[in-house]
């Protein structure tokens, strides 16, 4: 009686594959989304307050202002996307099942970039809604402000 046994070799691991892994690890940490949370939080009250302050409607420089502070910590989040694997030992276990480190590598690189370029979709999804109340808030005070609009505070109601 002889019996035969299959051999099964490993699947070799693809791309797209290393990437979701990699974007998981970018936000699945602890570290990643409290530097996220920062990110979206400081950048947001930046945009408001200068909006607020130079009381100009320019979507451009508000939106600048938050490509600044993504341009200032999204590179910490990737570099603790790299550094990450090392503290916690788990690129050992990464690169014995993908020894092709540059593949490794570029999975890494390419979610950094994704996050940064879905980063920067949410700086201009900010600065739109901050420009249109700032134009708006400038339009009103130009106009007469409080004076204009209330009754109360000494002209006569619009009414009459």
């Amino acid at each position: 009686m002889t019996t035969q046994t299959a051999i099964q070799l490993p699947q070799r691991v693809t791309f797209g594959r290393l990437l979701r892994v990699e974007a998981r690890k970018l936000l699945d940490t602890r570290t990643s989304l409290i530097m996220t949370a920062v990110l979206v939080v400081v950048a947001v009250a930046l945009v408001a307050g200068r909006g607020v302050v130079t009381e100009t409607a320019d979507l451009f420089m508000l939106a600048g202002t938050a490509g600044t502070v993504f341009g200032i910590l999204l590179p910490v989040l990737g570099i603790l996307s790299i550094t990450g694997e090392w503290q916690h030992r788990t690129a050992l276990t990464t690169f014995t099942l993908e020894p092709r480190r540059a593949r490794v590598l570029v999975a890494k690189c390419v979610s950094v970039l994704v996050a940064a370029v879905l980063a920067c979709l949410l700086a201009v999804l900010v600065a739109v809604p901050t420009t249109a109340v700032v134009a708006s808030v400038g339009a009103w005070r130009r106009h007469g402000g409080w004076r204009r609009t209330c009754w109360w505070a000494g002209s006569p109601p619009p009414c009459c």
